[in-house]
């Protein structure tokens, strides 16, 4: 996780509140996910060029393995696939 430190050097005071996060379910001692000094866990995708009237692709590398992958994931690219799962 970032901790204080790192969350200023990313995040300035004006920046943080653009970032739009929402807990599924609060932080927890007890559950053990919270964590002093993080905001919120999450990701963030940045384009480097303006983005309009596009889609953006996530390859979710998903494992071949799993015998109920969703009927709409295609890998992205079938030899990176075999690379990836395949066990040496």
């Amino acid at each position: 996780g970032f901790g204080a430190k790192a969350k200023a050097k990313i995040f300035s005071n004006e920046l943080l509140p653009l970032v739009p996060n929402v807990y599924v379910s609060a932080p927890s001692l007890l559950k053990g996910t919270y964590v002093p000094g993080v905001a919120m866990q999450g990701a963030c995708l940045v384009a480097t060029r303006p983005l309009k009237d596009e889609e953006v692709f996530v390859d979710y590398r998903l494992s071949p393995n799993i015998t109920d992958r969703p009927s709409w994931y295609v890998p992205v690219d079938d030899d990176e696939e075999a690379r990836r799962w395949t066990k040496p």
